[in-house]
């Protein structure tokens, strides 16, 4: 399917959001840091929380890098023809073709 006007509007605003989670989820863990809140004195509940946001964190950078460039060419970024061989690997070894 061809890109069309609501392609790229749709990933824009898809971007704009993944931007926003980006700054917040960074602005949280520059907080943490910064308030010594890993330190041995604090509950290590955010030690376990901070985990959530850094893995938060990498997810949206998956989405600005390849959801929301695919969503607005309304293509995949890759062609299917390219297998990489860890893939073909892990494909061979959980998938028992």
């Amino acid at each position: 399917m061809p890109a069309s006007a609501v392609s790229y509007v749709v990933g824009s605003v898809f971007g704009l959001i993944a931007i926003t989670a980006l700054v917040l989820n960074i602005t949280v863990l520059v907080a943490m840091i910064r308030g010594g809140l890993f330190s041995k004195k604090h509950s290590p509940v955010y030690i376990l929380s901070s985990q959530t946001v850094i893995v938060d964190t990498l997810l949206v950078l998956c989405h600005l890098g390849y959801q929301c460039p695919s969503s607005m060419f309304q293509s995949f970024l890759f062609p299917a023809s390219v297998q990489p061989t860890i893939l073909t690997a892990l494909n061979a070894i959980f998938i028992h073709r």
